[in-house]
């Protein structure tokens, strides 16, 4: 009774303390802002599906042309400066000016990741809690979220 005392203890401690150990599945949308797909009438919302474990996401997003491209967000910068804050023009595109400044940067839990797609296309993408930023490298800038 005691040993099973002792291992019901140890996984609620790790998942308490390490994040889901199993993983969800996630559904989120990305909304282009800027860049020739939100110059389309209508402009097309994009579904995306994923997971998400341990405070780390990954999506794949299904582009009209058939490319599907998969982003692992998981590398956490809080607490630091950003190595490479060129994504702060997009949060304040998206969000209003200021916006990276005063909310994403440093914030607990803000990450990226970037990822090649299946034809090339190269997608960056951040996220702060269940929402956050992506650009591509054929000019797009969306704002996604739950």
């Amino acid at each position: 009774m005691q040993r099973r005392s002792l291992l019901v203890a140890l996984a609620v401690s790790m998942i308490v303390g390490c994040g889901l150990i199993v993983p969800l599945p996630v559904s989120v949308n990305f909304y282009p802002i800027d860049g020739p797909y939100a110059q389309q009438n209508p402009v097309p919302v994009f579904a995306a599906t994923g997971w998400l474990q341990a405070g780390s996401v990954g999506i794949t997003l299904r582009f009209p042309n058939g490319e599907s491209i998969h982003v692992d967000i998981a590398d956490s910068i809080t607490g630091t400066r950003a190595a490479n804050d060129d994504m702060a023009p997009i949060w304040d595109r998206v969000f209003g000016p200021g916006f990276y400044t005063a909310r994403v940067l440093g914030a607990p839990g803000h990450a990226r990741g970037t990822a090649i797609g299946s034809m090339g296309t190269q997608l960056d993408v951040e996220s702060l809690g269940d929402s956050g930023v992506a650009r591509d490298s054929r000019g797009n800038i969306f704002k996604w979220g739950t």
